[in-house]
């Protein structure tokens, strides 16, 4: 895949790093123990791996995550909260995900059964570690103030990427030295596996940003900080569909306006793709090769994609397929036996069938519904202005992201970034919750000062 490098391992940088952030997260107080964290995800690429027994993988996230789990466990703070319908809406989906990809399409191979165990990690050690530790809205809130103040260098070295086209984080691996350069520009992508999921991480974490505007106590400086070092790294991305992203996302931002009409525009949405579809000479998803006209990008490959899914759709419904590689007129360079498949849903149906895809929708949903349920708390406790824009923000955010991944998939640390906001929208799900049981009433704050579901 273009910008994807030969793993590295750890180098004494990288070990420095990845000890001193270890030791700050068995150190720092509880309300910063996403600090280290955001640094190691945003300033260390995955190319700083190791492996343990010779067999399981760890890049810097994973090590981080697993010490994250320790620190709890070791300082008593492993406090699990009452198990919600996102939360088992996502177990469900990663057990099922597993058993059907390593038993039933691998027949037990140590290949995939080691390949998915770190994919169960990655979904159920990075979530449900931000599940247990954001549990109030200034947990949330702080998390996205230290990633706003942590992405502002990352954006000048982003810039500088794009302007000279030297990556500087290609020290530690993972990365290339030299960035891609297409349609008259260099495609800057920091530690990140390629230049479209920067510009993705970039565009995707924007409406968290703008949702912090109306928060007292500095929520502007942060705001402002977050909003320039997002937008910066999606346009140093170089790419269609970051910025493709980061315009939904404001549009996403928008809707606040018409929140109580929301039903009525999403079946206008509904209804004007049905519309669509029945009157372009092309299915409605190829509009993504329309819109590339405009913002660049394979957008054909990705329309394309969604064809070749439904007319193969015998080969993988059942199980999934260890082949696709006929799907498309090329093949990817790094596994002959598939096509690029960058299409997220495409994705799980091909590792796992057709129940594995229609339980990772099911997830999404859930996710979409918790937002929902949060601004209907809010709504009943008549919270203020701020805490209804940052439960919307979230909404958006998730928007941007269930955009991407049909036109992308997510393999580094973006998805830490993905469960936290995944986790964030559990709390404020929870917080209908409690108002329906009658376990929340208006004015029930934490010591910090804020709602909470402890």
């Amino acid at each position: 895949m273009e910008g994807i490098p030969e793993i590295t391992g750890i180098n004494p940088l990288g070990l420095i790093f990845i000890v001193a952030t270890s030791v700050m997260i068995l150190m720092v107080p509880s309300s910063f123990i996403h600090l280290p964290i955001t640094i190691a995800s945003l300033y260390l690429t995955i190319g700083q791996q190791t492996e343990v027994l010779g067999v399981f993988t760890f890049t810097p996230y994973r090590i981080l995550f697993f010490v994250g789990w320790l620190r709890l466990l070791l300082r008593r703070e492993l406090d699990f909260p009452k198990l919600n319908a996102i939360d088992k809406s996502l177990l469900l989906w990663i057990s099922v995900h597993f058993v059907v990809h390593v038993f039933l399409l691998y027949g037990g191979e140590e290949r995939a059964l080691v390949n998915r165990l770190g994919y169960a990690y990655d979904t159920v050690g990075i979530y449900f570690f931000y599940r247990v530790t954001i549990r109030s809205f200034e947990d949330a809130e702080k998390a996205v103030q230290i990633i706003s103040v942590m992405l502002i260098p990352l954006a000048i070295l982003m810039a500088f990427e794009k302007v000279t086209g030297r990556n500087i984080f290609s020290y530690f691996g993972g990365v290339p030295e030299i960035a891609t350069f297409r349609e008259g520009g260099y495609r800057a992508q920091g530690p990140f596996r390629s230049p479209i999921i920067g510009g993705t991480f970039g565009a995707t974490m924007f409406p968290l940003f703008v949702g912090m505007w109306w928060k007292e106590e500095g929520g502007k400086l942060y705001a402002a900080l977050g909003v320039i070092g997002s937008t910066i790294i999606t346009i140093a991305g170089h790419s269609g569909g970051p910025v493709s992203v980061y315009v939904i996302a404001i549009i996403a931002l928008i809707f606040f306006r018409f929140r109580d009409k929301i039903k009525i525009v999403l079946w206008t949405i509904l209804i004007l793709g049905i519309f669509l579809h029945l009157i372009m000479t092309a299915p409605v998803w190829y509009l993504y090769s329309r819109l590339s006209a405009f913002v660049g990008g394979t957008g054909w490959h990705r329309a394309y994609l969604i064809d070749m899914a439904i007319e193969h759709f015998d080969e993988w419904w059942l199980v999934g397929t260890k082949y696709t590689a006929h799907w498309m007129p090329y093949s990817l360079v790094i596994n002959p036996d598939h096509s690029d498949i960058t299409n997220q849903f495409i994705a799980e149906g091909i590792a796992g069938g057709l129940i594995t895809m229609i339980l990772y929708i099911i997830t999404v949903v859930y996710q979409f519904r918790g937002v929902h349920n949060g601004m209907e708390a809010a709504e009943a406790l008549n919270f203020p202005m701020e805490r209804k824009m940052f439960i919307w923000s979230m909404g958006a955010a998730m928007v941007a992201h269930i955009f991407s991944l049909t036109s992308i998939t997510y393999f580094d640390q973006i998805i830490a970034f993905y469960y936290m906001l995944v986790a964030m929208i559990s709390h404020a799900s929870d917080l209908m919750l409690r108002v329906e049981e009658g376990t929340l009433e208006e004015g029930e704050e934490t010591e910090e000062g804020g709602l909470s579901t402890a």
